[in-house]
């Protein structure tokens, strides 16, 4: 468990939240610590601790908890990276074992990637220290040390974001180079679960997940002739990556019929979506407006069902039409049952599906419909 202190701040921009919270003033009469800079771009700070996949962020009576994958990096405040320049001027003819104290300091205040350049350095000067050869996945074997993936992917992903995706990437190639595939498929969905846009990790992980198959038999959650369109942004992040969008056409091909700057010319729209398989609902939206032709709308803004299956799959029917899912949080569904229909909320060009399948950490896998059976009762 590592702890630090942090506060709470919104800025536009990440870079910007940075160098203003870099130069908090002080939270009720002390000054802070660590700076925790999430995705989103807001900086937040308050006595912190990091433990499993969360990071309590504690100020006054109140705490909050942080998923540590929303997190993209962890700060020094000024004051921090002073006494750190102050320890390090002390400890510099400290040999390995003052290598090491600084890298145990910086992992007490979150600085993962940091502290390891310490510890190796500790190991350059004595190959057998072995409490920094512990912290980097090593352990005895005789006279040598050998590496434990295990140990060494559990340290890489102890980072944040960016910083820790490609810490497990390169172990990942490595394990990929001694042929040991289950530990280099793991090593790029730790990747992933840090940094879900990390473009190596994405293309690195396909090879294996081309022979998923699926726990269940998912059918087609829309009936009448369907085609897959544009979809091509699914590309960017690892929960939509196999991700498809589906949409109704007639039997000419046409997606609309009439004028194509409405919604309701579009056969999809409106069109029933019923359920792929049976499962759990853990996750409604119902209430965001339907975007008209020509604007594009927010990400998050977008109606949408998620489901549990069993086995850990997760499928997700999302730009659903504005009061139209029938379904609830909690609720269990039956393969055909009704879900809601087919809208164009959220960020969403024209009236179709984006339908997902994923697994528990979030990771985006291959599907192949099987023809829907008659739809259970509404």
């Amino acid at each position: 468990m590592s702890r630090g202190s942090c506060r709470t701040s919104a800025v536009s921009g990440a870079c910007s939240v940075a160098l203003t919270l870099l130069g908090l003033i002080a939270l009720g009469g002390r000054a802070v610590g660590e700076v925790v800079i999430l995705r989103d771009g807001r900086g937040m700070a308050g006595d912190c601790h990091v433990s499993g996949k969360n990071i309590a962020i504690s100020g006054g009576s109140t705490t909050r908890y942080i998923p540590r994958a929303m997190v993209d990096r962890v700060e020094l405040v000024k004051r921090e990276q002073e006494e750190f320049e102050e320890l390090r001027e002390k400890l510099q003819r400290a040999g390995a074992e003052g290598q090491y104290r600084l890298g145990k300091w910086l992992d007490d205040h979150l600085q993962f990637a940091q502290a390891d350049e310490y510890y190796r350095k500790a190991i350059e000067l004595d190959t057998n220290h072995k409490s920094a050869r512990r912290v980097l996945g090593y352990r005895r074997a005789g006279r040598d040390w050998v590496a434990v993936p295990s140990q060494q992917l559990a340290r890489a992903s102890m980072g944040f974001g960016r910083t820790a995706a490609d810490a497990c990437v390169t172990l990942g190639k490595g394990y990929a180079e001694k042929e040991n595939a289950k530990a280099a498929e793991n090593a790029f969905r730790k990747a992933l679960v840090a940094y879900p846009y990390h473009t190596e990790a994405l293309q690195l992980i396909q090879p294996y997940l081309a022979d998923y198959k699926p726990r269940h038999a998912y059918r087609t959650p829309l009936v009448g002739r369907t085609v897959v369109v544009s979809g091509h942004n699914h590309k960017l992040a690892a929960y939509m990556y196999h991700a498809v969008d589906l949409a109704l056409v007639g039997d000419e091909g046409r997606l609309s019929v009439g004028d194509p700057s409405d919604l309701e010319s579009y056969r999809s729209f409106g069109a029933p979506v019923y359920a792929a398989a049976a499962g759990e609902v853990i996750d409604a939206k119902n209430d965001f407006p339907d975007t008209p032709i020509g604007r594009l709308g927010l990400f998050l803004k977008a109606n949408s069902v998620c489901i549990r299956h069993a086995g850990g799959e997760f499928t997700l029917y999302a730009h659903l039409k504005q009061h139209s899912v029938v379904v609830r949080k909690g609720q269990h569904v039956k393969a055909g049952q009704l879900l809601g229909k087919v809208g164009n909320s959220g960020s969403s060009w024209r009236p179709h599906l984006h339908f997902c399948l994923y697994d528990t950490d979030g990771i985006s896998l291959p599907v192949t419909f099987t023809e829907p059976e008659p739809a259970a009762d509404e």
